[in-house]
């Protein structure tokens, strides 16, 4: 059973392939800097209704402690951004200054491991999370754009052992 993932790099935006260390049951993490985050501060309906509307595939759907509910769109499945941008109802905002930082591995939630050192990597770089998103596959922080290659860098080192 061998498992592939070796650093990061700078130029790029995840995992290079090679021979992982499995400490954590992390197998590669990303960043993804072309995304929307769609938002809706009266619930998951709204938001529901405009990604059918405008036939958009979310990424990941969540709702915060506040009933915000969040969704992640690639921009690679938006044609026409302005006219999405049009379409949208008063109760969804469309946020592009958002990225996510995902690992991606199995078992990540066996215990809150995997999520503690990502949140106190995160913290030590002074990096805020927005939001995260956690199931046994993958783990996906909410983070400003600008930071998002920094904490991947960080948490290649942290949960993989590696960084290129």
């Amino acid at each position: 059973h061998v498992n592939f993932v070796a650093g990061f790099r700078l130029g790029g935006t995840g995992t290079l392939i090679g021979v992982a260390d499995d400490r954590h049951g992390v197998k590669g993490i990303t960043c993804d800097l072309d995304v929307w985050v769609l938002c809706a501060d009266d619930g998951v309906a709204p938001l529901l209704a405009a990604l059918k509307a405008q036939h958009l595939r979310a990424r990941n759907v969540w709702v915060d402690e506040r009933t915000r509910a969040i969704a992640v769109v690639s921009l690679q499945d938006i044609h026409s951004r302005d006219e999405v941008i049009r379409a949208m109802s008063d109760q969804v905002q469309v946020r592009s200054d958002f990225a996510t930082v995902t690992c991606v591995g199995v078992g990540l939630m066996h215990d809150v491991k995997v999520v503690d050192l990502a949140v106190a990597t995160a913290q030590r770089l002074g990096v805020a999370i927005q939001s995260i998103y956690a199931s046994g596959l993958q783990m996906t922080l909410l983070v400003a754009k600008p930071r998002a290659h920094e904490l991947t860098i960080a948490l290649h080192s942290e949960l993989l052992g590696t960084y290129a």
